[in-house]
């Protein structure tokens, strides 16, 4: 996605084109930016009361990781960020059976806009 060397805290979290999903992602959900594994990891450890930003950050991750590894084997072309909320959105609505439905509102209300 960007020429900087890869790490994994650069590809999931610091990457230029990720660091913009992360801030869109919180805007969404309205949360406080997501911009380090341990922050995103305090999400996830026992707090059900943000089952829908636990399924769509693990959706992201999982999301970046293959379209990443897809670049990389040359299965895709960098063509913009649409292709990626494109694959996010595609993946929650497999997952979404995960979060129980009255959580489920402004996520789905905002995925139908991108």
């Amino acid at each position: 996605m960007c020429c900087e060397p890869e790490t994994i805290n650069h590809l999931f979290f610091s990457c230029d084109i990720t660091a913009l999903f992360w801030n869109e992602l919180a805007d969404m959900l309205n949360v406080e930016s997501l911009h380090c594994y341990e922050h995103v990891a305090s999400w996830w450890i026992g707090n059900n009361k943000y089952a829908v930003v636990n399924m769509v950050s693990s959706a992201f991750l999982w999301t970046i990781w293959k379209f990443k590894n897809d670049l990389h084997f040359g299965l895709v072309l960098w063509s913009g960020l649409q292709v990626i909320w494109h694959r996010l959105w595609r993946l929650l609505k497999r997952w979404k059976i995960l979060c129980p439905k009255k959580l489920l509102g402004n996520a789905v209300g905002y995925a139908s806009t991108k």
